[in-house]
């Protein structure tokens, strides 16, 4: 493992950094919502992809973890892929 000059946690916070997305960055690409929207979303849980918060702070920035918004991504992808051979399907 690489000893990071800063401490182990500060290492940990870099990892942490680099495999989360501030909600507020993707709100209107990927779900065409504004940034108030998304957050009331978030915080109500009815969002199509778990968010977080790194402290329990109500400033802490909803946070969603890449992992979580590519599988989103791909479901959002196969379904449009399905819906376009039921069309050429039914129309042939």
């Amino acid at each position: 493992m690489i000893n990071p000059p800063c401490g182990f946690f500060f290492y940990q916070y870099l990892i942490i950094i680099k495999t989360t997305i501030p909600l507020k960055d993707i709100c209107e690409k990927f779900f065409g919502l504004t940034k108030n929207t998304v957050e009331i979303k978030a915080k109500a849980q009815t969002l199509p992809v778990p968010t977080f918060k790194m402290r329990g702070s109500n400033r802490s920035p909803e946070l969603i973890h890449v992992d979580d918004l590519a599988k989103f991504r791909d479901v959002q992808l196969e379904e449009g892929r399905k819906a376009l051979v039921s069309v050429n399907s039914t129309a042939a």
